[in-house]
């Protein structure tokens, strides 16, 4: 059964909601969008806020003007880039994050991810994860527990377990 809510404040997209959840007017440019377990959205997602509870599908881009939350008790599928102006955090309980594009933020905190593109940040950190492109950081990146293709950034840290393919 489909509750999904939108006022001008908040969305919360709950069971199947068909195209984008983007906003239709000024008001509606700085409001919080949650997707809730079990959600599918068959287009993108736009918000000044946007958490994501999994197990759901997001077939397009997912963005957002301030942060984006990731909170998986199953897999969050994203068809997809994924990005926030500021922050991009995932908090796994017991699922993984399936990006298929590239991750860009100001402040990157990734753990649980298969990223099908490259991460872009000022501040990029990846634990239990798997990057098929370039990390790319302007400041700094730590990397622990995670297989990528590349690295670049001007502190570069590396933990246990970690495989890098072409040394950049």
């Amino acid at each position: 059964m489909n509750e999904s809510v939108e006022t001008r404040k908040r969305v919360v997209v709950d069971g199947q909601w068909d195209g984008n959840v983007i906003p239709g007017t000024i008001d509606e440019l700085l409001r919080q969008v949650v997707v809730r377990s079990g959600a599918h959205v068959t287009g993108g997602v736009f918000g000044h806020r946007v958490r994501i509870e999994g197990p759901c599908d997001i077939n397009r881009t997912v963005y957002a003007t301030k942060e984006v939350e990731l909170a998986p008790s199953g897999d969050i599928s994203l068809g997809s880039c994924l990005g926030a102006r500021d922050q991009v955090i995932a908090h796994p309980e017991n699922g993984r994050i399936l990006v298929s594009g590239d991750v860009v933020g100001r402040s990157i905190n990734l753990s649980g991810a298969v990223v099908r593109g490259s991460v872009h940040g000022d501040e990029v950190r990846l634990h239990n994860s798997v990057v098929l492109g370039l990390v790319q950081a302007s400041d700094v990146a730590e990397i622990a527990n995670s297989q990528i293709l590349s690295a670049d950034a001007r502190t570069l840290r590396f933990g246990k377990a970690c495989g890098l393919i072409l040394p950049y």
